[in-house]
Formats: C-alpha cells, sequence, structure tokens
C-alpha cells in the first residue's frame, strides 16, 4: 500500500506542474509573474525550484513504478522543497496588491498539500507494517 501512496504522490506532483502553467493572479502564470516585475526576485527562485523539484519527483516516480528501489528520504527531500517552494510565495508576496488568485494558485496549493499527505502516508504505512 505504501508503494501505490508513493505512486499517488507523484501524480500530485504532475498537478503541481500543470498549475504553474495555469493562470495564478492578474491572468498570468507562475513563469509571466515570475518576469512581469510585479513581484519580488524570490518569487523567480520559488517557481522555479518548485518546477525541477516537481519534475525531479516525476522522474523518481518513473523509477517507482519501473520498480526500482528509491529510499524515502529521497522521496520527502523532494516533496519537502517542491512545498517550500510553491507555498512561501503563495502566502508571502503574491496577493499583496489585493488581486484575487485564479485557479492555478488554487490547484497548486491543493496538489501541494496531496502529494505531501500521500508521501507522509506512505512513510507511516511502510514503517508500521515493517513493525
Amino acid at each position: 500500500m505504501g508503494y501505490y501512496l508513493r505512486i499517488f504522490a507523484k501524480a500530485a506532483l504532475l498537478l503541481v506542474i500543470i498549475s504553474l502553467f495555469m493562470p495564478m493572479a492578474c491572468d498570468m502564470n507562475a513563469f509571466d509573474l515570475a518576469h512581469s516585475g510585479m513581484v519580488e526576485g524570490s518569487f523567480t527562485f520559488a517557481v522555479y525550484l518548485t518546477l525541477f523539484t516537481a519534475i525531479a519527483g516525476l522522474a523518481v516516480g518513473v523509477l517507482l513504478f519501473l520498480k526500482k528501489g528509491i529510499p524515502f528520504f529521497v522521496d520527502t527531500i523532494i516533496v519537502i522543497l517542491c512545498m517550500l517552494g510553491g507555498l512561501i510565495p503563495f502566502f508571502s508576496n503574491l496577493n499583496e496588491t489585493g488581486s484575487f488568485y485564479q485557479s492555478g494558485a488554487y490547484l497548486l496549493v491543493i496538489s501541494l498539500f496531496a502529494a505531501f499527505i500521500l508521501e507522509l502516508g506512505s512513510v507511516i504505512v511502510t514503517f508500521v507494517k515493517k513493525e
């Protein structure tokens, strides 16, 4: 069961990638916002950190699907880095102008939390099963 939870966590990371290309605020996606000058420079770093860690998570998901042995700490570090990259700009400086979030921002937060909960569940199920 822990194996399947890890695979579903990787599917949630695919939703993270999709959400970065959806409108987040002001009818712009995350990359447009990062290069528009409307937000701080740390937002650009956070967007690319989120993208690259989500892609790394998908690569690990492919290896898991091929039944390769991937340690849990690799998955956990990838998901935590992805959460930090996605949630810090969401709560810090994306909505300072008073504009409303759009669907991409909400999908990003939901998929990040889903990936984290599924990853945490897979770790708990696997380690409880071993004892």
